[in-house]
């Protein structure tokens, strides 16, 4: 902030000192120290009667010299908002363009970024055609899927290879290499069978046999 006749610039939270924000340099403890009430502008500061404090801290003697240098060079315009741009420069005119590039992080240009970002291109192909030629599109190769559940195995095709045909059990070991923690716990608690077929189940009725007023 350009401070004129200060009616329009908080003394702890606008940027107005060149330490910034006085509230988060000197915290809750220069309110005391300054004796400054925490709504307080910078106009009531320099319009009421004040004697100078002596400090042992150094920032708050420094704050305390801003004051009156702003009180002895005292302008009685009006207090004018200042935009930061490249360099710690401020500007009266706000830009878009100076801001984006103070938020994020730049970094060199690609030589084939006029060929994704380009203009009217549409957002959403150009940002999938990035990730493609990052190589971070996820394609699920690689992968297999048995029940909606994915795993590592590339050889195991069906149920029975996990298994033991000699006993009928599972095969536990085998099972909790393949599957995560949560979903191998589910395989070992279902109840494996040496005799009966596999067979199709509705899951709606309790029967377990499949109608039109079920489906």
């Amino acid at each position: 902030m350009k401070v004129g006749d200060g009616h329009h610039t908080s003394f702890w939270y606008d940027n107005w000192s060149k330490h910034g924000c006085l509230k988060e340099a000197l915290g809750t403890r220069g309110l005391i120290d300054l004796g400054v009430t925490d709504n307080a502008l910078v106009s009531d500061v320099l319009g009421r009667p004040r004697r100078r404090r002596r400090h042992i801290v150094n920032i708050l003697n420094e704050v305390e010299n801003e004051i009156e240098l702003l009180r002895m060079n005292q302008d009685h315009g009006d207090d004018v908002a200042l935009w930061k741009q490249a360099y710690g420069i401020f500007a009266h005119r706000f830009s878009t363009k100076r801001t984006w590039e103070l938020l994020r992080h730049s970094h060199q240009v690609c030589n084939w970024s006029k060929g994704i970002w380009f203009t009217n291109s549409t957002p959403k192909y150009s940002f999938l055609a990035r990730i493609t030629v990052g190589n971070r599109l996820q394609t699920g190769d690689g992968m297999h899927m048995w029940n909606g559940t994915y795993f590592k195995a590339d050889s195991l095709r069906t149920v029975d290879e996990l298994i033991d045909p000699n006993s009928g059990n599972w095969i536990v070991d085998k099972v909790e290499s393949l599957f995560v923690e949560k979903d191998a716990a589910m395989i070992l608690n279902l109840k494996t069978s040496r005799i009966l077929n596999d067979v199709y189940i509705w899951g709606f009725p309790n029967s377990g046999a499949y109608s039109s007023k079920s489906g």
